[in-house]
């Protein structure tokens, strides 16, 4: 799994002081920690933790499985891998309401010590029969090393004549985790085995957006951090799930700031010009139906304009709007009458007999 993180609610921890709650993903499918091959398959790992570094036993049991009256060929195949001892039991659950645990497999200790994180310290068990009922697995890691976080892998099979694994693990990843509110956040399905539906849940605000879809593409419409949450049922009772809080985060593109010269007497029309944000976006200015590159549009009549800009991941800005005011009248051209002066008056004068509109 690839969520480092992330609670993995197949099982249930218990500290050696006696508390419980849900173990997190310390590490999977990463180079220098083991996997623990069963039936020759490595590669599906993923070590999970109580994520503390107490001295003592720490236990972790996994979710129940049962094998139906009327089989009777069915086998347990399994390897613990563990940091840095375990003890692997399989735990049956009695009809009177009893408990039956037996152990299975152990670290082996050598003179180097247990090494419990090594395939080859930590026994296979292969075709383990299994009678009819109810069971889980429960492992007992211990550690007296108070510098790094005691963890286990534990990968299981149960084989009725064809394999069938019991509690596949539910994955996803996303591409971005990080997106502009309204752009695609694309989500991809990594669960193990073959589910034979899905259902996704994605945080939006106060609403659950849902998707049936393999590998769903989702358009977030509000601003924030928001969970994602795969339920992969493989039918027989088998459902895993994943869920991870503020697994996506959302932000706005800004809105656009403008400045807006007036037409005037000598130039009959206005522009408008972005004044920020002026870098990685272009520019409209009739509410997102064209864009161009340049934050000035000139030449305009009077009236509203909505100004939006697009970042270069396709994120559309909330709208500014820009009046331009009507063009001021010009005045027509006067008509006039002069008096000149004469020898008996020394002075002129000017009058106008058309009216300046």
């Amino acid at each position: 799994m690839p969520e480092i993180g992330a609670v993995d609610t197949d099982w249930t921890y218990t500290s050696p002081r006696g508390s419980t709650s849900t173990p997190i993903t310390r590490h999977a499918n990463v180079s220098g920690w083991s996997s623990a091959s069963t039936g020759g398959v490595a590669g599906i790992t993923r070590w999970i933790t109580g994520n503390n570094m107490i001295y003592g036993d720490h236990y972790y049991a996994s979710k129940e499985f049962e094998i139906p009256e009327g089989v009777t060929t069915a086998v347990l195949n399994l390897r613990t891998l563990s940091f840095v001892r375990s003890w692997t039991y399989l735990v049956k659950k009695n009809t009177n309401g009893t408990e039956s645990e037996t152990l299975i497999t152990n670290t082996v200790w050598q003179n180097d010590g247990a090494r419990g994180w090594l395939n080859s310290r930590n026994p296979e068990v292969i075709n383990y029969p299994l009678a009819a009922g109810k069971y889980f697995i429960k492992v007992k890691v211990f550690t007296n090393n108070s510098g790094q976080r005691q963890a286990t892998e534990t990968n299981a099979n149960v084989n009725f004549g064809n394999a069938i694994v019991i509690s596949p693990i539910a994955e996803f990843s996303a591409t971005l985790t990080s997106a502009f509110v309204g752009n695609n956040v694309q989500f991809t399905n990594m669960s193990q085995g073959t589910p034979s539906s899905l259902l996704w849940k994605f945080e939006d605000g106060a609403n659950v957006l849902t998707s049936t879809n393999n590998n769903p593409a989702v358009a977030f419409s509000t601003v924030g951090n928001h969970y994602a949450e795969l339920n992969a049922d493989y039918g027989n009772n088998l459902i895993s799930s994943l869920r991870i809080n503020n697994y996506i985060q959302t932000v706005t593109q800004d809105t656009p700031l403008v400045a807006v010269t007036q037409p005037s007497c000598g130039v009959s029309s206005g522009a408008i010009t972005v004044t920020s944000p002026t870098s990685g976006v272009t520019y409209s200015f009739d509410n997102g139906v064209t864009f161009q590159s340049s934050n000035t549009l000139s030449g305009l009549p009077s009236g509203t304009y909505v100004v939006k800009v697009k970042n270069e991941n396709g994120a559309v800005s909330a709208a500014t709007n820009a009046v331009i005011n009507p063009a001021p009248t010009v005045p027509g051209t006067p008509m006039f009458n002069i008096t000149q002066p004469t020898c008996d008056i020394n002075t002129g004068s000017v009058t106008v007999t058309l009216k300046l509109k």
